[in-house]
């Protein structure tokens, strides 16, 4: 299941908005818009996800990122998916457009 947020999250000068939280498969990934944060929510040790890397932009680039997913164990498993307020305007409407 699919939940989307609209709560704001941490306090750096670039401010980040966690949006979504969802199980991570390779079709969701993809639908991801480029420069969001995809974070897992297991962790190495208490502060350092297994996975934690921005989305890239072209599809080459999301292939090699599945690999590192895959490779960290992370798919499959609840990721939150955080974007930074700069790079869009209205951050829940653009999400949930380009994942529709």
């Amino acid at each position: 299941m699919t939940q989307i947020y609209e709560n704001d999250q941490g306090s750096s000068s670039k401010s980040r908005k966690l949006v979504m939280r969802c199980n991570l498969t390779k079709k969701f990934f993809m639908t991801i818009p480029p420069h969001a944060l995809l974070e897992s929510n297991c962790c190495i040790s208490m502060y350092e996800p297994i996975f934690s890397e921005i989305v890239e932009e072209s599809m080459g680039a999301r292939e090699d990122q599945w690999k590192r997913i895959l490779g960290a164990k992370a798919n499959g498993r609840t990721c939150n998916v955080y974007i930074y307020i700069d790079k869009f305007n209205s951050p829940i409407t653009d999400l949930q457009a380009t994942i529709h």
